[in-house]
């Protein structure tokens, strides 16, 4: 990944692997080297200017998202409106 991006630079001695997007960005902010991130997930921190994006380089991937709700007759209609939205509007 780092050759497409350009950088041909020795290879990193130790690698960190976060199991979310929200510890790599927290990872990021304490000055713990890079990461390959949604730049949805990172805006807020870049146009802050407390990251920056080393390479003009956006990477196509596979993503899916879940709807997850409890099995209840008493839940909140709320909740069922915002479930049902998003549902219209991409199934």
């Amino acid at each position: 990944m780092l050759k497409q991006c350009g950088f041909n630079g020795p290879r990193p001695a130790h690698w960190i692997k976060a199991d979310t997007s929200l510890i790599a960005l927290q990872l990021l902010g304490g000055g713990q080297g890079c990461a390959i991130i949604s730049r949805s997930l990172a805006k807020q921190a870049l146009d802050a200017g407390h990251l920056v994006a080393p390479f003009n380089l956006d990477i196509a991937m596979a993503q899916s998202f879940f709807v997850v709700e409890r099995d209840d007759p008493g839940h909140r209609r709320d909740v069922r409106a915002f479930v049902d939205g998003i549902c219209a509007q991409h199934l």
